[in-house]
């Protein structure tokens, strides 16, 4: 964030060429999308302190696993629309690819925690985290820890399959 306006302002003075308008305004646009990106990544990712000195609470909604493929498509959806005729329809195409990417992903998050509640819900203090594991695509890791116990496992983002993978300190399941 710190770097935001400096490189802001090395795109700014680029993106001046196709654009036609002052180069402050493009400026201003370009550190405020970076900016906003930048914490909608980290809330996606691995959390975010918004309100840091202020408020210390994190927040997130673990749904993406790598930056850097979200990081890379934005880029080539900018470059594409730089580059093309029909710029404005090119860009929503990517956003809105992009927008139905983390639906399906969210909607699969909220499914699995919700099936993995209902499945704990005679037990009051169990605690769900839910997170995209890095190395296989498509794929929920999840902890629950209960009173007694620790459990992990996986589901696929597709299937509402739930597979319990190890389990400690007793409490059967017999789902």
């Amino acid at each position: 964030i710190f770097f935001t306006p400096f490189i802001s302002l090395i795109l700014a003075y680029f993106l001046k060429k196709f654009i036609q308008t002052s180069f402050m305004r493009i400026w201003m646009a370009v550190a405020l999308t970076f900016i906003l990106a930048h914490l909608l990544l980290d809330f996606l990712g691995n959390g975010v302190e918004i309100l840091y000195p202020i408020v210390p609470d994190e927040y997130a909604f673990h749904i993406i696993s790598d930056e850097r493929i979200i990081t890379i498509f934005l880029s080539l959806g900018l470059l594409c629309g730089l580059l093309i005729k029909y710029s404005k329809t090119v860009l929503f195409s990517f956003l809105m690819v992009l927008c139905l990417f983390f639906s399906i992903v969210g909607y699969s998050k909220i499914q699995l925690e919700e099936t993995l509640s209902q499945h704990f819900s005679d037990d009051p203090t169990f605690k769900i985290e839910t997170y995209p594991i890095q190395t296989i695509p498509f794929i929920w890791a999840y902890k629950i820890r209960t009173d007694g116990s620790y459990y992990y496992g996986t589901s696929s983002i597709w299937t509402k399959e739930i597979h319990f993978e190890k389990r400690s300190r007793g409490y059967d399941y017999d789902g």
